[in-house]
């Protein structure tokens, strides 16, 4: 079943932060397996038994995450609509939290942390495949997990959303992980 998505991507070949915002460009496909995967949420005892934030992305959600905390490090704000959910990202002194909404996700970072993603979604860009950065936050959980292609499982293309949950397995026996 085609359903139309937007999606928000870099140009390639032009640097992160360097460049004019025309460097971020929105389209819509109906072509569904050409969406970005990007999904957040709040997982109990994600990080060695303590909850985390999760967001996992596959490569083309790195870089949608990414050009969206650009923008948001370049103007205060900026707004990823992503599927049946909307990702707000807003620059604010001292902030580290994220909050999650029915059909939305904020995420409230001072420009250190803003920056810190930065640099850790461009490493994740520049070297796709699976893999993952912790980012100390203040809420809802003192961890923030970036995760490229290691959640959900390879193949499945979830959609973020409020009722949407992915699959999760453990990374050396490829056995799900109870929930």
């Amino acid at each position: 079943m085609s359903t139309i998505e937007y999606r928000c991507r870099w140009k390639p070949g032009e640097a992160f932060g360097q460049t004019a915002l025309s460097a971020i460009a929105c389209r819509h496909t109906r072509d569904t397996e050409d969406v970005s995967l990007i999904h957040a949420e709040l997982v109990e005892k994600l990080h060695f038994g303590d909850d985390a934030v999760l967001l996992a992305m596959d490569s083309e959600g790195v870089d949608d995450v990414l050009a969206a905390v650009t923008q948001a490090a370049q103007r205060r704000t900026a707004q990823l609509d992503h599927g049946a959910t909307v990702h707000q990202f807003l620059i604010q002194p001292g902030a580290a939290d994220v909050d999650f909404g029915a059909a939305s996700v904020v995420w409230r970072l001072d420009s250190a942390v803003a920056a810190e993603l930065i640099e850790l979604l461009t490493e994740m860009h520049d070297h796709p495949g699976a893999g993952h950065h912790y980012v100390d936050i203040s809420a809802p959980a003192d961890m923030l997990v970036l995760s490229q292609n290691e959640y959900p499982l390879k193949g499945e293309r979830a959609r973020s959303g409020p009722k949407q949950r992915p699959h999760y397995f453990d990374k050396s026996s490829g056995q799900p992980l109870s929930s």
